[in-house]
């Protein structure tokens, strides 16, 4: 096997040697004569083109082209260049010699993952122009997919930049004095910076627009001039759609009396996604046990002015704290340095298996709300007998029961680590869990950030485990990952942890999902898409007020794509529900505020699906009450109260793995 080329003193060496190197705009030839010998030592055909890009290539397999580009250029000044508490200093480090060093590794790292990987360090990606990037864009062939280089952060992926439109006006007046009426020179200037604001219209005043990405930003760049000649230069950041020659055009007619002329003009460009080189990237992310974050930029860059002609797959990634760029204390912190090296790995190897012609995926427009098909409902007549039909009548049960049984083995052993777990409470759930997952909710685990996915919110924190265990089982992280539950710094904790992939909140005094998941219901109202939101909640939650207020409010806001489930296990830390606050007749209670209630035995997996797949009542948010037994699976801490938080000694894990074995063999691991 042959040695990873890239270890984490060379991927360190390789960026404190490209720091060590001046390279502002204008003058980056140095940095890219290292680069060239750099890369050509790793194994790249590499060379410097005409306009001073270095430009290298590894992999000759008939898989698909990837290009990294990064800019090799910094903004003038110095930054010493040392390594301070985990931190490399110096000019560059975060924008952007970071994420091109980081690109150089990763590819090194990969050797062409099956086809070429062509990584770019352009030049003068600081200047209006963008010379370096222009000419790879208007020489080079287009590859089938990109990723743009700049500081997002190890475990974040940037979707779009603003575009923007440098203007410069000159004006010329007759010499005449001061107290003349009329404009002079510098009035003139003042005045089409005046104008160019009234022209973009409310909220986009001096300072203001700069952080929207749906707004345009004016910033006046310079202005001199006296009395007779006057010059005036402006930058707009452009979100998408704006029409730069008509406002141009706009502002040359209210402007006559000088020259308005346009510096530069670039687009600004957005993916959505599901763009196959996000979802690559997130997959990188993923495999740290992060979950990965997107952001919109209102700054530009080269992404934009490659995306005015190509068409494929592609994002903006790199590590490294953007707030730091063209500061005094630019730095990168070490250990995201070569966890970005570690993400853009993962995401070449995934990009090897891209189709060709694959284009960018544009971001998910609104959609009208309409009617979802309830996918896979269980009919009735489909369920059968317990004695009749062993798999519940309805094909696909066993599949799972099976998933249920593999759920609850993780929940034992998470109880197993020297902290232990609220057991109980996450037992009762594993039927809801598996049925949510398996059948209802519109999620992808490669995606679980999608702007249009459901969404389901765990209120009843303390059956985290229960959560963390079906999210492995379905692929959300890898499931080994749940060993590090309990362990100091782990983010697998008592209660959701909303960093980790398909957990959309945490939790922590009870009472609080049901008021969120109005507010998810309403989002999607305003945003026009059908999402659905499944709240699932403790009985012994139902003694908080804030639950009751909610259930008001959304029985009177026709949320019919609003779920509630209550786990219905009747015990709560200190007893019985009914000895604490009596919460029967409970399904009336439900009805009384204008939901529809659904009840069921929690661990009938075709009673679940049922109840879930069932149409809602038109204008009226459903509550599914489901009778459950805490602790379900182990006989002897079954419908206990100490089954709440349990921590198992390797005796009582032993026990408890063969209490599952036997429930399994009897085929009692999730009923149909």
């Amino acid at each position: 096997m042959r040695a990873d080329p890239i270890t984490e003193d060379r991927a360190v060496g390789l960026l404190r040697g490209m720091l060590d190197i001046p390279s502002p705009s204008y003058a980056e030839g140095a940095l890219a004569a290292f680069l060239e010998r750099e890369m050509r030592s790793l194994g790249f055909t590499a060379h410097v083109d005409d306009v001073g890009n270095v430009v290298g290539e590894i992999g000759a397999g008939d898989g698909p082209t990837v290009m990294l580009l990064g800019h090799m250029d910094t903004v003038p000044g110095d930054v010493p260049v040392r390594t301070e508490a985990g931190r490399l200093y110096g000019r560059g480090a975060s924008d952007a010699k970071g994420p091109l060093a980081a690109m150089i590794c990763a590819a090194a790292r990969t050797g062409g993952s099956g086809g070429r990987v062509v990584v770019v360090g352009a030049v003068e990606e600081e200047t209006a122009p963008s010379r370096g990037a222009t000419a790879v864009r208007d020489t080079m062939p287009p590859p089938d997919a990109l990723i743009v280089g700049e500081p997002s952060g190890w475990s974040t992926v940037v979707l779009g930049y603003k575009g923007k439109l440098d203007l410069r006006y000159e004006v010329e007046c007759e010499p005449v004095h001061p107290t003349r009426p009329g404009l002079k020179a510098a009035e003139h200037a003042w005045g089409c910076w005046a104008t160019l604001l009234e022209l973009l219209g409310p909220g986009t005043g001096p300072g203001e627009g700069h952080d929207s990405f749906d707004r345009p930003g004016p910033t006046l760049v310079s202005i001199s001039g006296d009395l007779v000649r006057a010059e005036a230069e402006f930058s707009v950041r452009t979100p998408p759609g704006f029409d730069a020659d008509g406002f141009v055009e706009r502002l040359r007619a209210r402007t006559p009396h000088g020259r308005l002329s346009v510096i530069g003009n670039v687009g600004a460009h957005r993916v959505g996604r599901a763009d196959p080189v996000v979802r690559a990237l997130h997959a990188g992310i993923r495999e740290h046990g992060v979950r990965p974050a997107a952001k919109l930029k209102t700054a530009t860059a080269d992404l934009n002015v490659l995306a005015e002609k190509w068409r494929m797959p592609m994002a903006t990634y790199g590590p490294g704290d953007s707030e730091l760029d063209h500061t005094p204390d630019e730095s990168i912190d070490i250990s995201g340095y070569l966890r970005g090296v570690s993400v853009l790995t993962t995401a070449l190897d995934r990009l090897a298996a891209l189709p060709p012609g694959a284009e960018s995926a544009p971001p998910a427009p609104p959609r009208v709300p309409r009617p979802r098909e309830a996918p896979d409902r269980v009919r009735p007549e489909d369920r059968g007998s317990r004695e009749d039909a062993p798999d519940g009548g309805h094909g696909g049960l066993d599949e799972l029961k099976e998933r249920a049984a593999s759920i609850r083995r993780r929940i034992v052993d998470m109880c197993a680590t020297k902290n232990g777990g609220h057991l109980g409470g996450s037992m009762s759930l594993v039927e809801i869990m598996v049925c949510l997952y398996s059948r209802v909710l519109r999620i992808d685990p490669d995606d679980p950030d999608a702007p249009d996915r459901d969404v389901m919110i765990l209120s009843k924190g303390h059956g985290a485990i229960g959560l963390y265990a079906a999210l492995g089982e379905y692929g959300f992280f890898p499931p080994d990952r749940l060993s590090d539950y309990g362990a100091h710094g782990s983010q697998f904790m008592a209660h959701p942890n909303s960093a980790l992939p398909g957990v959309e909140m945490p939790s922590g005094a009870l009472g609080h999902g049901l008021p969120l998941g109005i507010g998810f219901s309403l989002a999607a109202r305003l945003d026009g898409t059908d999402r659905r939101c499944v709240v699932i909640m403790g009985d012994g939650e139902l003694q908080e007020g804030s639950v009751w207020e909610a259930a008001m409010a959304a029985g009177t806001q026709n949320l019919e794509r609003l779920t509630a489930v209550v786990d219905r296990n009747r015990l709560q830390i200190t007893g019985r529900t009914e000895s604490i606050v009596e919460l029967e007749p409970l399904a009336d209670r439900w009805r009384s505020f204008g939901w529809t209630v659904r009840e069921v035995d929690g661990h009938d997996l075709a009673a679940l699906l049922e109840a879930f797949t069932a149409p809602p009542e038109p204008g009226r948010p459903t509550v599914i009450i489901a009778r459950t037994r805490k602790g379900r699976g182990l006989p002897y801490v079954e419908d206990k109260v100490k089954s709440h938080f349990v921590k198992l000694n390797e005796r009582m894990h032993r026990r408890a793995k063969a209490a599952l074995r036997d429930a399994d063999a009897d085929g009692k691991g999730g009923r149909s």
